[in-house]
């Protein structure tokens, strides 16, 4: 099902660490989601490919995405990138993520958040409070520092300019 191929050297490297009975660290190559983040995502991307587009989300969007594939062993065998465009995620009454993925289809898909196999892998960037669970977007994030700044600065044009 999937292809095998050599190590890559990747522009972006995600070291998975182990810790050794002697108190040292090292690279933990046998670890379910060592080949994921280092060879293959899935089997249509590489893992340079993959971090690249999680990043692009991260930066458009404040959030990146990706589905969880899993075994019968319910180990992590692949990692699919979800458009956070068509992501909601929300609290429900018990205080528990849900992921709710408008398909290409339309039909919906939701998963709903859980720490032991987490069905989906959430990278959210600037996030705070009071919607701690969603990132947002450094885009924005700037957009409205310099809409403040532009705001500051009328005010005090017109302040200064009356006499002020």
């Amino acid at each position: 099902m999937f292809r095998t191929i050599k190590r890559i050297r990747t522009k972006t490297p995600i070291k998975i660490k182990r810790k050794h009975p002697d108190g040292t660290r090292g690279d933990d190559v046998n670890h379910p989601v060592y080949g994921l983040l280092h060879d293959l995502a899935n089997p249509a991307q590489t893992a340079a490919e993959f971090k690249e587009l999680m990043q692009s989300y991260l930066n458009l969007w404040g959030n990146a995405f990706a589905e969880i594939q899993r075994n019968g062993r319910n180990e992590p065998i692949a990692l699919w990138p979800l458009e956070p465009r068509r992501m909601t995620v929300t609290l429900n009454t018990l205080n528990q993520l849900v992921y709710k993925y408008s398909m290409n289809s339309g039909q919906p898909k939701e998963w709903l958040f859980n720490a032991a196999n987490p069905p989906i892998f959430h990278l959210r960037q600037n996030a705070v409070a009071p919607c701690w669970w969603l990132g947002r977007s450094p885009i924005k994030v700037l957009r409205d520092a310099f809409g403040v700044v532009l705001a500051q600065q009328r005010y005090q044009a017109r302040h200064f300019g009356q006499g002020g």
